[in-house]
C-alpha cells in the first residue's frame, strides 16, 4: 500500500472541527435519554451519540468500557474522540489520554475501550476515530477491526479482530482494511488474524508511524488422510490443529479399519447414519485411535495412531496446552472469565439449546451460539458410542493418548450446557471423536510449508540503531534454521538485504538493528527460513532520529519563517526555536534578541515572554493544550504534559538514555554544536557535543533574559509552556550545558525564554 497521504486535505479537516456540534458519551451514563450536551447530559452508547451528531460533528467519549452489539458508522463530516477522564466537568474536553502513548490497554480508567461481540465489525470509518481501543471485532469479508473507507484512524490500539472466511478462505486485514484514501497513523494493531493481509491491508491509502505486531494466519496448511478426505488446519497458540473430526476408514499404512456395531477391543470404527459425516466424522474406540500405540502424556505424545502421516494423536497434555492458551485470552472468553472459554472451541452449528449465559449451547442475546468458535477449532457435538450413539448434539468427546488402566482412557470433551473443556475417562471400547495435531517435524517435505512468523514492535529507534525481534509460531513441519529481521529502505525487504540472525526453532527471539542512517526511514520485517524456504512478518517503518514528521517536513510562520520538524514518538515538534515578529492572526509580537544580537535570531529564535506567547488564551495542561498562542496555524504551544510527554518518550529509549538512565536525556535534546564545554560528566551536553542530538530536537542555548539583563547565552535553552504556576509564574523547561536531565521549573512571566511548537 501507499505511505503517503495529502495532508492538506486532512489539516483542513481539523481546523474545520472547532465549528462542530459536540456530543458527550460517557460509561456511568444510565441511559441515552440525555441530550449529550455534556458529560453530565451525556448518552451512555457511542451509537446512539452519532445518531445525535448526524452527519457533522465530534462525539467525545469518556475512559470506560463500551460493549457494542452492531457495527459503529462513523460518516464522514464526524469525528469520534476517546480517552477522557472522569473527572472532566461540563464540556471540559482538556483532560484526556491516548490509549497508543501508553500500555493501559486494558484499563477502562485510562481508556475508551469499544469491545465487539466477536461476530461484526467494530466500525467503518469514514470520518476520523481518535483515541480509542477496539477489540473482539470479526468480518467474513474485509477489517474485522476496522474499514478505514476514506478516514482517518489514529492513536488507536486494534486489538483481538478477525477477518476470516470459513468458506472461501478470503477473509482480509484481520486488524482494518484500507481503501479510498484512507489512512491509519500513530496506531497499534496487535494479535488480529485473517486469512489473507493478518494485520492490516487494503487496496488504496496510507500507512503513518504504526506498529503492527503479533498478527497471524489463522490457517496453518491442510492434510489429506489415505481415504482422500481433506482437511483444514487451524492455529491456535503454537499448535497445528485439524478443523474437523476424523473421518478415515484407514490407516495412513494403508492397513483398513474394521467397522463395528457391538463393543469390541480391537481397533474399530462406529458410523453414524444418521449423522453428515463430513461435519461430524466417524467414531473410533481406544485401540483404533492408538493403532495399539503406547500410553502417553508427553508434549508431543509421539504416537501418531491412526492420524496421517506428519500428524499425530494428541496427548492430555497437548489437551492442556490448547486449554491453557485459549483461557489465557480475552477475546476467547466469555464475559471475560478464564474459565469460560468453551464457547471459542465449540462450532457455531448442532449444538443443543441451553438457557445459561456463556454455556456452549445458549441461544439468546449476546450468549448465541452465532458467536462460537472463535478459535475456529470447530468443536462437533458428535456424542459417543457404546452400544449405540448417544448424546449427540448434546457433547463433543475427543481421544487423548493417555491411558487410565487397562480398561479405560482418558479423553477431552465439550459439553452444550458446560463453559470449559471437561476431563474424564471411559471405556476403551466406546467410540469417541478424534482430532489430530501436527507433528513438530514431518520426516519428509511433502505436506510441509514455509514456518509462520510475526515481526514484534521496533522500539529504541535512534540516529543509527533499533531493536526488535519477532516470534516463530510455527515452523511449517520442518525444523527452523535461521530467523531474524530484515531491513531495507523499501518496502517488504528480505534476507538478501541487511539483516540478523537470531537463533533457531520455534518461539520469541530479540534483535540489535544497527549501521542505519540518521533522518531516514526504514522497513523491518521478522524472517524464518526452513527447508521449504524463508516466510517472513508483517513489515514495520521506522524513521532514525532527526526524521521530519510526515506529511509535513516543515512548518511556515507569518512572518515566511519555515522551520525543520522533528518526529519524536507520536508528537511532531519544530526542530527550530520560534522567531516571528507577528501573531498568526495578525499584530506585532514583544521579543528580545538572544545575547542582544539580531544575527542569533537564525540560529538561536528569538525570546518572547509568557504573556506574549499566549497571546491571551488561559492556561491549560491539557495534551493537547489547546493554545495557539504565538504559534502558527495547526500547530500550539505546548503545555507541561506535552513536555513530559517528551520526556517520557526520550527517557524511554534506550539509545537517547544516558548512563542507562532514563532521565538523563539532556545530551539526545541538545544540539551538537554551540554549548559551553563541560567536561565534568559525559552526561551533560557540555560533553564530546558531537555525540548530542540522538532524537534531532537540537536545542540552541539561546539563554534568556530578564528586566535588563541577557543571560546564559551558550549555557541554556529555556522554554515556556502553556501552564501557569501562579499569578507571577509559569511553567517553563530548559536544557542546560552542565545537567543530564530535561529541567522543568517555574519561571516570572515578564521573562524572556525561547518557544517551541507542537504540531496540533
Amino acid at each position: 500500500m501507499r505511505k503517503y497521504i495529502l495532508f492538506a486535505s486532512f489539516l483542513l479537516v481539523c481546523l474545520g472541527i472547532h465549528a462542530q456540534t459536540m456530543v458527550f458519551v460517557s460509561s456511568s451514563a444510565t441511559d441515552d435519554t440525555g441530550n449529550g450536551s455534556s458529560w453530565e447530559s451525556a448518552k451512555q452508547t457511542i451509537s446512539a451519540a452519532l445518531t445525535e451528531v448526524g452527519s457533522n460533528g465530534i462525539v467525545c467519549v469518556k475512559a470506560g468500557d463500551y460493549a457494542i452489539t452492531e457495527e459503529l458508522m462513523i460518516p464522514a463530516g464526524v469525528t469520534v474522540k476517546g480517552g477522557y477522564q472522569q473527572i472532566s466537568e461540563g464540556t471540559d474536553t482538556s483532560l484526556r489520554r491516548l490509549p497508543g502513548v501508553n500500555m493501559h490497554w486494558t484499563d477502562n480508567a485510562w481508556c475508551t475501550i469499544i469491545t465487539g461481540k466477536g461476530d461484526h465489525r467494530i466500525a467503518t470509518v469514514n470520518g476520523v476515530l481518535d483515541g480509542c481501543v477496539v477489540r473482539n471485532g470479526y468480518s467474513s469479508t474485509i477489517g474485522g477491526g476496522l474499514l478505514i473507507d476514506g478516514g482517518v484512524a489514529r492513536y488507536c490500539v486494534i486489538k483481538e479482530c478477525d477477518a476470516i472466511d470459513d468458506d472461501d478462505y478470503n477473509g482480509e486485514g484481520g486488524g482494518a482494511y484500507i481503501r479510498n484514501n484512507g489512512v491509519l497513523i500513530n496506531s497499534i494493531v496487535t494479535e488480529c488474524r485473517a486469512d489473507n493481509g493478518v494485520g492490516v491491508t487494503g487496496e488504496d491509502g496510507s500507512l503513518i508511524n504504526n506498529t503492527i505486531t503479533r498478527n497471524a494466519p489463522i490457517g496453518c496448511g491442510y492434510v489429506i488422510d489415505y481415504d482422500g478426505n481433506y482437511y483444514d488446519a487451524v492455529l491456535i497458540g503454537k499448535q497445528c490443529w485439524m478443523k474437523q473430526n476424523l473421518r478415515t476408514t484407514h490407516y495412513a499404512d494403508g492397513n483398513s479399519i474394521p467397522l463395528a456395531t457391538s463393543n469390541q477391543s480391537y481397533p474399530c470404527y462406529y458410523e453414524n447414519t444418521n449423522l453428515n459425516i463430513s461435519e461430524y466424522g466417524l467414531h473410533y474406540n481406544w485401540y483404533a485411535a492408538m493403532k495399539n500405540g503406547a500410553s502417553s502424556n508427553t508434549n508431543p505424545s509421539g504416537v501418531q495412531g491412526i492420524c496421517p502421516d506428519g500428524w499425530h494423536l494428541p496427548s492430555y497434555a497437548e489437551w492442556d496446552e490448547l486449554v491453557t492458551y485459549v483461557s489465557s485470552q480475552p477475546r476467547f472468553l466469555c464475559n471475560n472469565n478464564g474459565g469460560y472459554y468453551g464457547k471459542a472451541l465449540a462450532s457455531k452449528i448442532g449444538w443443543n439449546t441451553s438457557n445459561s449465559s456463556c454455556n456452549i449451547g445458549a441461544e439468546y442475546g449476546s450468549y448465541s451460539r452465532s458467536t462460537n468458535n472463535g478459535t475456529r477449532f470447530t468443536g462437533m457435538p458428535a456424542g459417543y458410542w457404546d452400544s449405540y450413539f448417544r448424546d449427540v448434539n448434546y457433547v463433543g468427546n475427543f481421544w487423548t493418548t493417555r491411558e487410565y488402566n487397562n480398561t479405560y482412557a482418558y479423553h477431552r470433551y465439550l459439553s452444550h450446557s458446560d463453559r470449559s473443556m471437561g476431563n474424564s475417562y471411559t471405556y476403551k471400547t466406546y467410540g469417541l471423536s478424534v482430532r489430530c495435531i501436527r507433528d513438530p517435524e514431518l520426516a519428509s517435505t511433502e505436506g510441509q510449508t514455509v514456518p509462520v512468523v510475526t515481526t514484534a514492535a521496533v522500539a529504541n529507534v535512534s540516529a543509527n540503531s533499533a531493536t526488535g525481534g519477532g516470534n516463530v509460531t510455527a515452523d511449517g513441519g520442518s525444523v527452523v534454521t535461521a530467523r531474524g529481521v530484515c531491513w531495507s529502505t523499501t518496502e517488504n525487504p528480505t534476507v538478501n538485504d541487511s539483516h540478523t540472525t537470531d537463533g533457531s526453532g520455534v518461539g520469541n527471539f530479540n534483535s540489535s538493528i544497527t549501521g542505519l542512517t540518521a533522518n531516514t526511514t526504514y522497513y523491518v520485517r521478522a524472517y524464518a527460513t526452513n527447508a521449504i524456504g524463508t516466510a517472513y512478518g508483517e513489515s514495520v517503518s521506522i524513521t532514525t532520529g532527526g526524521q521530519p514528521c510526515p506529511g509535513a517536513p516543515t512548518v511556515t510562520d507569518v512572518d515566511g519563517n519555515t522551520y525543520a520538524t522533528v518526529q519524536i514518538g507520536q508528537q511532531c515538534w519544530m526542530k527550530e526555536n520560534l522567531r516571528t515578529k507577528h501573531y498568526s492572526g495578525g499584530g506585532n509580537v514583544d521579543f528580545r534578541y538572544p545575547n542582544n544580537t539580531p544575527a542569533t535570531q537564525t540560529a538561536y529564535g528569538l525570546l518572547y515572554s509568557w504573556e506574549t506567547v499566549m497571546n491571551g488564551a488561559l492556561s491549560s495542561n491539557g495534551n493537547p493544550s489547546y493554545v495557539q498562542g504565538i504559534c502558527p496555524n495547526g500547530w500550539h504551544l505546548p503545555s507541561r504534559s506535552e513536555w513530559e510527554q517528551l520526556r517520557s518518550t526520550v527517557g524511554g529509549l534506550s539509545t537517547c538514555r544516558c548512563d542507562n538512565n532514563s532521565n538523563y536525556i539532556a545530551k539526545a535534546l541538545a544540539a551538537p554544536n554551540g554549548w559551553t564545554n563541560y567536561n565534568y560528566s559525559s552526561c551533560y551536553p557540555g560533553y564530546n557535543q558531537s555525540a548530542n542530538n540522538a532524537t534531532g530536537f537540537s536545542a540552541m542555548p539561546a539563554g534568556w533574559f530578564r528586566i535588563d539583563t541577557y543571560s546564559d547565552f551558550t549555557l541554556s535553552n529555556c522554554w515556556w509552556s502553556a501552564t501557569q504556576y501562579n499569578n507571577e509564574r509559569a511553567c517553563r523547561i530548559a536544557v542546560v550545558y552542565n545537567q543530564s536531565e530535561l529541567n522543568f521549573a517555574d519561571e516570572y512571566l515578564n521573562y524572556y525564554l525561547s518557544v517551541r511548537c507542537v504540531k496540533d
